[in-house]
């Protein structure tokens, strides 16, 4: 059996809490962009 485990990337709704936690679908930001293109899978 294999896990995986995976961090999400930054997104929309922690850049200004508590009001952007209520965001229903958040983008990624930019740094969330560039976090999610650095993930790497070792296996």
């Amino acid at each position: 059996m294999e896990l995986y485990f995976f961090r999400h990337a930054q997104g929309q709704h922690v850049m200004n809490p508590p009001e952007s936690l209520q965001m229903t679908d958040p983008y990624l930001t930019e740094v969330g962009v560039w976090q999610a293109e650095k993930l790497i899978i070792i296996t």
